[in-house]
C-alpha cells in the first residue's frame, strides 16, 4: 500500500470544501485561471472542472454540499449577476451544474444552505428580503421550489438566532424554529406528506442533535438544567 495523489488539479490552488460520495469527489478549486469552481475526482486519478460558474477568474466559491442518495448534489455558488445562490450538479453521466432559482433577483444573496436530502427532495436554508431566513424544499425543479415554513402558520420565520438546527432521517427531519406567542419551537417535516407538524415549544439554547432509532435527541441549555440531553420519542408524542 501506498498514500498517492488520488487526484491532482493543478499546482496553484488548494483543495477545499472536500465531498466524497461512492466513486467520485467533489471539491472547490482555484487553478490560477478561472477563480475558485466547482471540480470532480475519480479513484483513478482524473480531475476536471464542472462547469466555471463565475465565468473568468471571479470565483464561484461553491460550498455547503449535499448530495442526495439517487445522485445529484445541491450546493450555494456566487455569480455576479446573481450573487449567492443554491446551484444543482447533475449525477452521472452528464455532471453539468445550474443555478436551481435566483431566489433574490439581481446580484443579492439569498445566502443558501443545504442540510438534508432525501431519494427526490432536498431542503435547505435560504433568505428573502421580506421573510428574513426559512427552510425551502425543492425536487430541483425551479418551479417546484418553495419556502417550505410558508406552511407553518404559527411560524415568524427563521432556524435559532440564524443557525440551522436540524436532523434528518428516512422519513423526514426534525427542526427548531420560532413561533409567535410559544417562543422556539420543535418541528416534524414529513417525507410521506409534505406536511409539518408543531410537536412542542422548547425553552432553552439548542445545541447538538442526533437519532437513536426512532428517538430524538439534542442538548439544550435551559436556566433551571443548564446543559442537558433531552429527547422527543414519536411513539409517545414526548
Amino acid at each position: 500500500p501506498e498514500v498517492a495523489v488520488v487526484a491532482s488539479a493543478g499546482d496553484v490552488g488548494t483543495v477545499q470544501d472536500l465531498f466524497a460520495y461512492r466513486d467520485r469527489a467533489y471539491f472547490s478549486y482555484d487553478d490560477g485561471q478561472r477563480g475558485r469552481e466547482l471540480w470532480i475526482a475519480d479513484p483513478n486519478g482524473q480531475a476536471r472542472m464542472i462547469a466555471d460558474i463565475n465565468p473568468g477568474k471571479a470565483s464561484s466559491n461553491p460550498r455547503w454540499f449535499q448530495l442526495r442518495p439517487g445522485g445529484g448534489l445541491l450546493f450555494a455558488a456566487t455569480t455576479l449577476e446573481c450573487g449567492e445562490e443554491p446551484w444543482y450538479c447533475e449525477g452521472k453521466p452528464s455532471f453539468t451544474a445550474r443555478m436551481l432559482r435566483d431566489i433574490i433577483p439581481g446580484p443579492m444573496s439569498s445566502d443558501p444552505r443545504p442540510v438534508a436530502a432525501w431519494e427526490g427532495l432536498f431542503l435547505f436554508y435560504a433568505s428573502t428580503l421580506e421573510e428574513g431566513n426559512g427552510l425551502w424544499v425543492t425536487n430541483t425543479n425551479e418551479r417546484q421550489t418553495g419556502r417550505l415554513d410558508a406552511m407553518m402558520p404559527w411560524s415568524n420565520g427563521g432556524p435559532p438566532n440564524g443557525n440551522p438546527v436540524l436532523c434528518s432521517d428516512a422519513t423526514g427531519a426534525y427542526f427548531f424554529q420560532g413561533a409567535p406567542d410559544k417562543g422556539l419551537c420543535l418541528w416534524r417535516f414529513s417525507l410521506a406528506d409534505g406536511k409539518i407538524a408543531l410537536l412542542g415549544e422548547v425553552a432553552g439554547t439548542v445545541g447538538e442533535t442526533a437519532l437513536l432509532g426512532r428517538t430524538f435527541v439534542f442538548t439544550m441549555d435551559t436556566e433551571a438544567f443548564g446543559w442537558e440531553l433531552w429527547r422527543y420519542d414519536p411513539d409517545d408524542g414526548e
